[in-house]
């Protein structure tokens, strides 16, 4: 009976959350690019001298929004890198016809436009 209560709050739970984030993929459309740089800054893989937001507006970094075509795009992708952060942004390079930069030789096996960081 506990256990059967306690399946019931966590399937909840998780339909709440999944929910909140896809309520937050319309709302904050840039939503995947400023999840990925927090999460590099936060464990130490992204080191900035001021907080990432301050950085980002100084040096004249642009928001792409997502739209459906970068999601379409995302989708078709090979599963070639696990992380889906770093498969929506390959997603928005091919579909804006970006270069993207980065370190992750990984992400050079997409059909992307890659330049080392």
């Amino acid at each position: 009976m506990a256990t059967e209560a306690a399946a019931w709050i966590l399937m909840f739970l998780g339909a709440t959350f999944l929910l909140l984030a896809a309520i937050g993929v319309f709302r904050m459309p840039d939503l995947y690019s400023r999840m990925q740089a927090a999460t590099k800054a936060a464990t130490g893989r992204l080191v900035l001298p001021t907080p990432l937001p301050d950085a980002a507006r100084r040096t004249g970094v642009l928001e792409l929004a997502v739209g459906w075509e970068h999601a379409q795009r995302a989708a078709e992708l090979p599963p070639i890198h696990r992380d889906p952060f770093d498969r929506f942004i390959v997603a928005q390079a091919v579909v804006e016809n970006l270069v993207l930069i980065t370190r992750d030789a990984i992400l050079t096996e997409y059909p992307v436009a890659t330049m080392t960081a």
